[in-house]
């Protein structure tokens, strides 16, 4: 494993590689007998299936075979043969940055065989997702309102359904109608390109396992969420936080939510409130400078009063 991770760093020009995933995969698709190979030894032909069609951005490919490295280059359909001894061998393959490394298990070889073997690379970075961003509405009175969003990449759900907006039927106690049919919230969800470079890490909290309710419950009620706000925020986020040992948490508000998607309301509430948590799992041994503690706002929850909140889990920032 160093040794592939060495070489391949090598091969990259210092480009950092991404954790090996385990969803990466290949499939064994024939092993015939061959005349060409003798029968101490077994014929290998890899191919590559998924990288990029055809049109490979570079041909060498970094493997190893039982711990020891080589690179070779592929030819024209993306393959590349190998001849090694018979029985059982582990392999380990690096593509790119932009892929996760396969690994293998241990896999038998008969001798005077030859085995195809394809290599499906998965992408290093999977879209971070703007999870179960809510929308209540709070009119003074029972009215028709229009809410439309401009997320920042492709809605991924809705509900209700999204069809260029939401036309719906708002009461005072929250009730929103919509086709006929009552609901407490609206709900979305997308993927995204999270931009490194706005996480600030100087603002916010590193909050261990066993303290993850009792600060969610206590910056919630200093925003001024409703207790069935909160129950509804803590419900969701709370098992997700309490499965890491520690996380990194931080809160965004009002404008600085656009940055997840926009939202428009016809007619114009008094308050739009839009609270956002982004997070990130702190692994053993991962440590970053101590953060301020983040001023949280009473948010105004006076008049035509809408709240949102949602969230992310920052899969692909570096700490």
């Amino acid at each position: 494993m160093k040794s592939l991770f060495l070489i391949a760093a090598l091969f990259c020009s210092g480009t950092l590689l991404a954790e090996v995933g385990a969803t990466s995969g290949y499939v064994i698709t024939k092993t015939v007998k061959s005349k060409h190979v003798t029968a101490d030894r077994s014929k290998i032909k890899f191919t590559i299936a998924n990288v990029y069609g055809s049109n490979l951005p570079n041909s060498k490919l970094v493997y190893s075979v039982d711990g020891r490295t080589d690179t070779t280059h592929l030819d024209k359909n993306s393959t590349f043969f190998l001849t090694t001894t018979k029985g059982k061998h582990i392999f380990q393959f690096y593509y790119s940055a932009e892929f996760r490394e396969i690994y293998t298990d241990s896999i038998g070889f008969k001798g005077g065989y030859q085995t195809n073997i394809s290599l499906y690379f998965q992408p290093a970075f999977e879209p971070d997702v703007v999870e179960k961003p809510v929308i209540y509405l709070y009119p003074e009175v029972t009215q028709a309102v229009d809410v439309t969003l401009k997320p920042a990449r492709e809605l991924k759900f809705t509900y209700p359904a999204y069809d260029k907006g939401w036309k719906i039927t708002a009461q005072p106690d929250g009730t929103l109608t919509h086709n006929g049919k009552n609901y407490p919230y609206l709900f979305w969800d997308a993927e995204m390109q999270y931009d490194q470079s706005s996480v600030d890490l100087t603002q916010g909290f590193v909050i261990e396992r066993q303290n993850v309710i009792a600060f969610l419950e206590e910056q919630l009620s200093i925003f001024r969420f409703t207790p069935q706000e909160r129950t509804d925020f803590i419900t969701y986020w709370g098992p997700r936080l309490t499965a890491e040992k520690r996380a990194f948490i931080q809160f965004i508000w009002g404008e600085d939510a656009n940055r997840f998607g926009e939202l428009n309301i016809s007619p114009k509430p008094d308050h739009v409130n839009r609270v956002y948590i982004q997070w990130k799992s702190l692994k053993d041994g991962e440590t970053i400078p101590e953060p301020s503690p983040q001023d949280i706002p009473a948010l105004d929850r006076s008049g035509f009063d809408v709240l949102e909140w949602g969230g992310i889990q920052m899969m692909n920032i570096e700490l």
